[in-house]
């Protein structure tokens, strides 16, 4: 079997183009709590766009470095591909992070502010 091409985020679109045109009432999460709260695969990539542009704007480049402290929720996906939409990279950091914690991370990765 061949290897794709395609940037993983590019692939995840494609899945998620599949899906939606397949059910376009597709659900890509379910909040367990509420069962109220529901992203749509449909709604990914509009999503995704609307983040990278906004980062753009912001003055995310390639090759920048991205901290995220989200928990397990579609946001941290979200994140995730409009970095990488934008060329750049995540890195993890935890939302319990004290401040020197954080400095460090930030540090180590030369991640702007």
């Amino acid at each position: 079997m061949k290897l794709s091409d395609l940037p993983i985020h590019e692939r995840i679109f494609e899945a998620c183009r599949a899906h939606s045109t397949a059910n376009k009432d597709a659900v890509i999460f379910l909040d367990a709590e509420t069962t109220t709260k529901k992203k749509f695969y449909r709604d990914v990539e509009p999503t995704v766009n609307s983040l990278a542009s906004a980062l753009i704007k912001l003055g995310f480049k390639p090759g920048d470095v991205a901290a995220q402290a989200f928990p397990n929720c579609p946001e941290f996906l979200i994140a995730m591909l409009a970095v990488m939409k934008c060329g750049g990279a995540m890195s993890n950091a935890s939302a319990i992070f004290t401040d020197c914690q954080f400095f460090n991370v930030r540090t180590v990765l030369k991640a702007e502010k």
